[in-house]
């Protein structure tokens, strides 16, 4: 994986790129943000910005939004200030520069499938 994502960078760097997206999606059943898998994604993900710095990209982090569950708007807030926080430890663990990189938050809303679906007013 790492030798993948190396070689890609160092070849998306010479043909002129400068930033490089990796969005952390892992499908989450209720509750279930701290999972195996979920902690694995967001390893790969801070490995992959400390690869991007490595080679003169700027990585642009996208946590993982939670559109795609049942979650009231409390619970999706709750799960996506303990996500974030997961992430950060993980980019701290790798040691990624923190004023070289892009963080792209989303917006907090319930989930799709949420039954009480609130509005703006």
């Amino acid at each position: 994986y790492q030798r993948r994502v190396h070689g890609r960078c160092k070849k998306y760097y010479a043909q002129g790129c400068r930033f490089m997206k990796y969005k952390v999606m892992v499908e989450l059943e209720y509750g279930m943000p701290y999972s195996a898998a979920f902690r694995e994604e967001l390893n790969k993900m801070a490995l992959c910005a400390s690869i991007c710095q490595d080679n003169g990209l700027c990585p642009l982090v996208k946590p993982q939004d939670f559109t795609n569950t049942s979650y009231n708007i409390e619970k999706t807030a709750e799960v996506a200030e303990n996500s974030i926080s997961l992430m950060i430890e993980a980019l701290l663990h790798q040691g990624v520069i923190f004023e070289g990189m892009l963080l792209q938050p989303h917006m907090i809303a319930p989930g799709f499938e949420c039954k009480e679906q609130k509005t703006a007013q």
